[in-house]
């Protein structure tokens, strides 16, 4: 989840201990709750909506609004009046850009690979990674004009999801271009489990093909279900 960004989504299990079975159709007996860095509960915005009784049982999602992803740590929790139904509570962890910032690229002076991981929510409604490419002397590395792939590999080193230049999901820009933002979807994190990345510049000239940056791409479960 991206900090201080709007039209993000939270998503919460809600279970029923009578039955012993994931609880639908109870989106209007639910109530959300948010403390931002430690601060006192309150109440959500917005009311937590239904993902699909049939394919996604039990599982309802709440939009935030800009506030409430203005912060370093984010609890989530919720109510049902409907007896017997518990929700576990969900804590969040908003990430700003510079999180994800490779200072010192040492794979552009082919000394020593980068390693900077990254972590996303599983099912999340999309968002941006960026890095800041700097060379080994914390120069600007101009990428204007690249071609970038992001691979996304289980540690069989199968294929989970590539991102691209020129329409898939990867732009180069900031002031000195060299700013590389991959845009993810709900489909690349639909399932939680620890990944590996790289972060591949394809025409690296003289030098070859390079990788700007690489390490583990955690997607982190939203949601905990009962053991």
């Amino acid at each position: 989840m991206k900090k201080n960004v709007a039209n993000q989504y939270v998503h919460l299990y809600a279970y029923n201990r009578l039955s012993d079975a994931t609880e639908t159709g109870d989106s209007a007996n639910i109530t959300a709750y948010l403390a931002l860095d430690n601060t006192a509960i309150a109440q959500a915005t917005n009311s937590v909506s239904e993902v699909d009784a049939t394919k996604a049982p039990g599982v309802y999602k709440l939009a935030l609004t800009q506030a409430e992803t203005n912060a370093n740590t984010l609890i989530v929790s919720a109510t049902s009046t409907t007896n017997y139904v518990v929700i576990d509570p969900v804590l969040c962890y908003p990430y700003t850009a510079s999180q994800y910032v490779v200072a010192g690229n040492a794979a552009l002076a082919a000394s020593a690979d980068v390693q900077q991981d990254v972590e996303v929510y599983q099912q999340a409604s999309g968002g941006d990674l960026i890095w800041t490419i700097t060379d080994a002397n914390g120069d600007a590395v101009d990428l204007s004009g690249s071609t970038l792939r992001l691979l996304v590999k289980k540690y069989d080193d199968s294929v989970l999801f590539t991102l691209g230049t020129g329409g898939s999901g990867i732009t180069v820009g900031g002031d000195e271009d060299n700013e590389v933002t991959c845009s993810y979807s709900t489909a690349n994190t639909a399932t939680a489990a620890t990944y590996k990345y790289e972060l591949w510049q394809l025409d690296g000239g003289a030098s070859g093909d390079v990788v700007l940056a690489e390490g583990a791409f955690v997607i982190t479960p939203t949601v905990k279900e009962d053991a």
